[in-house]
């Protein structure tokens, strides 16, 4: 479990990570990037500000109802790419969204 920690928070590995969603958002696509430690989505959302992107959120830390926003989100009629950085518990198997890439 320590690996996932390390590979977590480095921050070089982010910034790649953050520059191949940001490269597939601005070709319009919808992404989703799962990851099982919540600050890694922090970290990953920080990243892709710098980007000018503003990520969806989804892990198990949320309020119900900021959980339930973002699933209504995914369900609607999309016009533009959207990026979803969730944890792979919340957003795993089960999770319906054809808006999605």
């Amino acid at each position: 479990q320590a690996i996932y920690g390390e590979l977590a928070a480095d921050q070089q590995r982010n910034q790649q990570i953050a520059a191949d969603i940001a490269d597939a958002y601005r070709r319009g696509r919808c992404s989703l990037t799962l990851t099982n430690r919540i600050e890694h989505v922090n970290q990953l959302s920080s990243a892709l500000k710098g980007h000018g992107i503003e990520a969806l959120l989804l892990h198990g830390g949320l309020p119900t109802a900021d959980r339930d926003r973002v699933r209504a989100e995914l369900s609607g009629v999309r016009t533009g790419p959207l990026v979803l950085l969730a944890i792979d518990k919340v957003a795993g198997e089960g999770l319906d969204a054809p808006v999605l890439d």
